[in-house]
């Protein structure tokens, strides 16, 4: 199940209802978060990457990465931006990639941050259930070393904040 930062209805209903099968059913249920799922898509060698999620009004959640090993750790508290403010921030700090959603920006704010960090194709950059469920699988494989906690015990990811440019 993805854990968000999403809709914040959307995700207490889909955890809730993904809760009471895994109760129901007696099956493990792993939860993901929207960036993890994201970050699918940086290509390989990426040493930096932010994801962008949506966050209605014109904002998005940005959340910067750092490759750490074989996965990604994330570099500060993720932070809602309006389009001004997400501009600002890539371009003072470039990633080596962004993925996520941008459905918000216009094509010459992506033809200006395409000149300077890879962003994903849409293809690459939407969270997609297949993901979600190739990710999940792999936490659940035998020597994957990831303790994964019981059902019961998954929270939702909420990301809030100020509405305006600065955070």
């Amino acid at each position: 199940i993805c854990l968000g930062p999403g809709s914040y209805t959307g995700v207490r209903i889909g955890l809730a209802y993904a809760k009471g099968l895994a109760l129901a059913l007696g099956r493990p249920l792993v939860g993901l978060t929207a960036f993890e799922i994201s970050l699918f898509g940086v290509p390989p060698g990426a040493r930096s990457a932010v994801v962008l999620v949506p966050a209605g009004r014109g904002r998005y959640i940005v959340a910067r990465h750092a490759a750490s090993g074989p996965g990604w750790q994330l570099s500060g508290a993720p932070r809602i931006l309006d389009v001004a403010g997400l501009l600002q921030e890539l371009a003072l700090d470039p990633p080596a990639a962004v993925v996520g959603e941008w459905d918000g920006l216009d094509e010459d704010a992506l033809s200006a941050l395409r000149a300077r960090m890879r962003i994903a194709a849409p293809a690459e950059a939407i969270r997609r259930a297949g993901v979600l469920a190739e990710l999940a699988w792999r936490k659940l494989q035998p020597g994957a070393g990831v303790d994964l906690p019981a059902g019961a015990e998954l929270a939702p990811l909420y990301v809030s904040g100020p509405a305006g440019g600065g955070q």
